[in-house]
């Protein structure tokens, strides 16, 4: 079963009125309840990152992992950014999506260009 695209869908806007759909996104959380982390991440107190070097990130979905011996695990993805987490306060945050809202790209750019690479850890976190 695909439900990606049943989250999808309630994100779009209605095609008539080019408004939100009221209520659908609700509908669709409470009647998943395998997408409670993604809601936990959207809704927590985490921030706004500071750039893309300075973020961690996860697979929003699920993959099936097959073995050599036809086994499988169920596992999702996570990267851990190596320098740690790193956001920008509310008043920051608010005024760079109005002035500069490729600041995050613009931010890695040149983090790079100072030689400051970035890396990150990748962990396979099996479900099942």
């Amino acid at each position: 079963m695909l439900i990606c695209s049943g989250y999808v869908e309630v994100l779009v806007f209605c095609e008539i009125s080019e408004t939100k759909r009221n209520g659908f996104q609700q509908d669709y959380l409470s009647q998943n309840p395998e997408s409670i982390h993604q809601v936990l991440i959207l809704f927590s107190d985490r921030g706004t990152p500071d750039g893309y070097h300075n973020m961690h990130g996860y697979s929003g979905h699920t993959f099936k992992y097959v073995k050599a011996d036809g086994s499988y695990v169920y596992t999702q993805i996570h990267v851990r950014a190596d320098k740690g987490f790193k956001v920008l306060d509310g008043q920051k945050a608010g005024g760079l999506a109005g002035s500069n809202p490729e600041y995050g790209t613009q931010s890695l750019f040149e983090a790079i260009e100072n030689q400051q690479y970035p890396s990150w850890t990748v962990y396979i976190v099996s479900v099942l």
